[in-house]
């Protein structure tokens, strides 16, 4: 989607340079995704939700089952936020 949006103004940006480019902020946030991890876990009381999501089997054009998990800390905590796994 971004590669056709960069397309119509005028930029040429190859798939593979946008993915390289999605992979380097991952690495970079990874600190701040662990932190939050940890700040939202610590907390007493946890919600929990665990849903289906179909997931392509790589080479192999089928899915299968695979579960979203989602964790935030209760409605009473100070801190707003969702994890998910």
């Amino acid at each position: 989607r971004q590669e056709s949006i960069f397309g119509r103004a005028g930029f040429a940006i190859p798939r593979s340079t946008l993915g390289a480019w999605v992979g380097m902020c991952g690495v970079q946030l990874q600190p701040l995704v662990d932190a939050l991890r940890s700040a939202v876990l610590a907390h007493r009381v946890l919600h929990a939700d665990e849903t289906p999501v179909a997931m392509l089997k790589p080479g192999q054009g089928k899915t299968h089952r695979a579960y979203l998990w989602a964790y935030a800390p209760g409605a009473f905590e100070d801190l707003r936020a969702v994890i998910y796994d």
